[in-house]
């Protein structure tokens, strides 16, 4: 009996107990392409490159948490090798050039460079070139048309008004009416009635002086003084030209504190110079040089003058004006 149930035990099969493991819910295909995201190229290939103990490299920083660079400013060092070859200066205690080069001589006054600098042996590309007659020549100086005119009196003859002209002053109505000229001889000469008028408005010309009384006037005018140092009076500041005739010098009379320009010369020139301060003496306009006096004082003529700052006469004309 034993034995039976023994074998009939072995006979079975064993079932296979039951799973209660749930299963996952089905998803649709769509679904699962949605929930899946390929990898960036770049993280793959970091995969790959890295064994596996080594973690991948750290992501790069926010574009707009990046630290901008501090850039260095540029810095322009000094010039090497430098080779001066031509410096000109102007010496305001001598009142003459310094440095200038031979071939620039001739643009300048007789005596107004005290050191010439020579050209013979620089190179062409700094050597500078010499005055040609093509290129100093200059234009002649042209007479412009008048502008800002303002129209202050015009005459004009009007045979209908009562005095036979248009637009005459007052005063010349007034002295045209009590001269006793009537309409019909403005009309028969209006130019000589206007000559007329303007004569007795302006009064008659300056009367010219004779011979005699011009001498006696320049005689009088030249008056030098030749018992006081006029370097005590003026105070000599540069130089600003020189001619045949000396040279001429800014100053400051130190009394006033006025700016003058002092012409010194040889005392042998005086009689030639005479009517020269006698012209100046006796010239009285706001369009003429001042003069301000005359020192004799060793071997030596000051004459005084206004100062004039804009420039020589040559200087403003031009060196090739034609006369």
């Amino acid at each position: 009996m034993a034995s039976m149930v023994t074998q009939a035990n072995t006979g079975k099969k064993k079932k296979p107990r039951p799973s209660f493991k749930p299963k996952p819910p089905q998803r649709s295909s769509s679904e699962e392409k949605d929930d899946i995201a390929p990898l960036p190229s770049d993280m793959i290939t970091n995969n790959m490159n890295y064994s596996h103990n080594k973690s991948p490299p750290a992501a790069p920083p926010h574009p707009g948490n990046r630290k901008k660079k501090q850039t260095r400013p540029s810095v322009v060092t000094g010039p090497t090798n430098v080779k001066k070859n031509i410096h000109v200066e102007w010496d305001a205690e001598t009142g003459t050039f310094k440095g200038l080069p031979d071939v620039w001589q001739s643009m300048v006054p007789k005596g107004s460079a005290s050191d010439v600098k020579s050209t013979k042996n620089m190179g062409e590309h700094v050597k500078p070139s010499a005055p040609t007659p093509k290129n100093a020549e200059t234009k002649e100086p042209e007479i412009s048309a008048p502008f800002n005119v303002k129209h202050v009196c015009h005459v004009g003859i009007d045979p209908h008004s009562s005095t036979g002209f248009k637009g005459l002053p007052s005063q010349w109505k007034t002295l045209l009416q009590a001269s006793g000229i009537s309409r019909e001889e403005v009309g028969r000469n209006p130019q000589e009635v206007l000559d007329v008028l303007q004569f007795h408005m302006e009064g008659p010309p300056p009367k010219m002086p004779s011979r005699q009384s011009l001498r006696r006037d320049v005689h009088a005018a030249v008056n030098i003084v030749s018992d006081k140092d006029p370097s005590k009076i003026f105070r000599r500041h540069k130089k600003l030209g020189e001619g045949a005739s000396g040279v001429v010098w800014s100053a400051i009379e130190i009394a006033t504190k006025k700016k003058c320009a002092v012409k010194i010369t040889d005392l042998s020139d005086l009689e030639n110079l005479k009517n020269e301060i006698a012209m100046q003496t006796l010239s009285s306009h706001p369009n003429v040089v001042q003069y301000m006096g005359a020192y004799a004082w060793q071997n030596k003529l000051w004459i005084v003058m206004e100062l004039l700052q804009g420039g020589s006469l040559t200087e403003v004309l031009g060196r090739h004006v034609k006369w």
